[in-house]
């Protein structure tokens, strides 16, 4: 493999030119653009931005990374930097939207639940505060969750949609569903298309009253804290960098704090469970006692 001298073109910085992505140089003997796979600093796009496009490709031969047609594949922001990503197509939706909306739709979900279990007077506090819990949380394990389950191409996607957008941007943070990694994509199918429907439906037996509601909420809760637990632990013992870029956003609160969520609310709901199915138990046995 021969190294290549030659310009970073600025058009070809992927959009806003953030620092740790991957920069396209051109070939000298070719018309083809090849991949420099080095994180691009701040500092390499203030060069870009000056005209002084040359001194990223400068800075690449400098620390000896092979600018050659084996590196021939679409750019693409996903850790580590050497996978091949046929056919990446970047965000049409800028970041910031991606995240208004998603958080925006679990805002008005959270807010029909809370009005709709208001109706039940015979709930408390925490039973509609759990409601909504389970209504949000089955809705996005169903349709966010179940998209990536069937969608396998969702990096490809031009079309702006937003489920492809919102699994675009949160590939930085664990490239594994981009991979299609075995574990990631059997366990999303079992949290979209099992439990998904069943937080929708403990959300109905809450609103009748139904007796199995809390050995249900019990199940669900468990399956969803043990998924998210070998979720947490498959990537820890493969190696965290391997997957997650290290940029706070990404790593700090795409992967611990949201994916973290569904490890906290889950014990409680455990808990919460557990308790009245105690009590439950508790009191048919003192009856018996009884009599």
């Amino acid at each position: 493999m021969s190294r290549t001298r030659g310009p970073c073109s600025p058009e070809k910085l992927p959009q806003g030119g953030r620092a740790q992505r991957d920069c396209w140089c051109p070939r000298s003997k070719s018309n083809g653009r090849v991949a420099a796979a080095f994180p691009v600093r701040p500092t390499d796009v203030a060069n870009i931005t000056a005209g002084k496009e040359g001194a990223l490709c400068e800075r690449a031969l400098g620390l000896g990374v092979l600018i050659s047609a084996s590196n021939m594949a679409a750019v693409h922001p996903y850790f580590p930097v050497e996978l091949v990503m046929d056919g990446y197509q970047d965000l049409v939706m800028p970041f910031e939207k991606i995240l208004a909306v998603f958080f925006a739709a679990c805002g008005v979900v959270l807010t029909a639940g809370w009005y709709l279990t208001g109706k039940a007077k015979f709930l408390s506090v925490t039973e509609r505060s759990m409601a909504c819990w389970f209504l949000c949380s089955g809705l996005i394990h169903l349709i966010v969750e179940g998209n990536v389950v069937l969608n396998s191409k969702f990096y490809q996607d031009t079309s702006g949609n937003i489920l492809n957008e919102i699994w675009k941007e949160y590939s930085k943070a664990d490239s594994r569903y981009a991979t299609r990694d075995d574990f990631i994509i059997s366990m999303e199918a079992v949290t979209a298309f099992l439990e998904g429907p069943a937080c929708l439906l403990i959300v109905w037996g809450m609103l009748k009253l139904k007796p199995w509601r809390f050995t249900a909420i019990l199940l669900v809760s468990l399956g969803q804290l043990y998924g998210d637990v070998l979720y947490f632990g498959t990537c820890a013992h493969g190696g965290i960098a391997r997957h997650s870029r290290p940029e706070w956003i990404y790593f700090w609160f795409y992967f611990v704090i949201v994916n973290g969520i569904w490890i906290v609310v889950p014990t409680m709901c455990i808990l919460y469970a557990a308790k009245n199915i105690n009590r439950a138990i508790a009191g048919t046995e003192a009856g018996q006692k009884r009599d």
